[in-house]
């Protein structure tokens, strides 16, 4: 039996970073269509494919929001009013954007809807680079919060476009060790 052992060729270590990140691009969009393209306006646009489980998550959290129009008033036990249909819809119309989808890792995107006491809803975003929050209220206003490693308030802000364009340039690494 002979065993043959190949040494690495030193051609990868001499190439430019830049080719090894663009071949790295173009496999990763083979496997996932991911195409990214810069425009000259604030934020970047992606077009994506959905995460694999991205429309089950969907549709089970638009069937959860849906639900909460059944809850009665006092549903907490605690006076809180019933579930503002306003909240309901913009929560709904947030989740069908396709940007919404860029506030999403990949692979372990997790999504969670809760009914809140004020008669709004709550998106809890998790598993990408940092937590985060989107409230609703009853009028159908949103606000997106991202929490940083002790769970502290980074930055709170009113739109979805904003929201992309703070949660991509967004380095957990520097607010980790920062």
């Amino acid at each position: 039996m002979t065993l043959t052992l190949e040494r690495p060729q030193r051609e990868a270590a001499t190439r430019p970073l830049g080719a090894d990140y663009a071949e790295a691009l173009q496999r990763q969009s083979r496997h996932r269509n991911v195409f990214i393209s810069w425009s000259w306006s604030i934020i970047p646009e992606l077009a994506a494919e959905s995460p694999p489980n991205f429309a089950f998550l969907r549709e089970r959290e638009v069937a959860k929001i849906r639900s909460f129009a059944a809850l009665p008033s006092n549903w907490d036990s605690y006076g809180a009013p019933v579930i503002s249909p306003l909240a309901i819809q913009s929560a709904i119309e947030l989740m069908q954007q396709p940007a919404f989808i860029q506030l999403l890792p990949y692979y372990t995107p997790h999504i969670a809807a809760f009914p809140l006491r004020n008669g709004g809803i709550q998106l809890d975003l998790n598993g990408g680079k940092a937590p985060m929050e989107i409230e609703i209220a009853p009028g159908g206003e949103r606000e997106y919060t991202l929490f940083g490693p002790d769970e502290e308030v980074l930055w709170e802000v009113p739109t979805l476009a904003h929201a992309i364009q703070l949660y991509q340039d967004f380095d957990p690494v520097s607010a980790y060790l920062g």
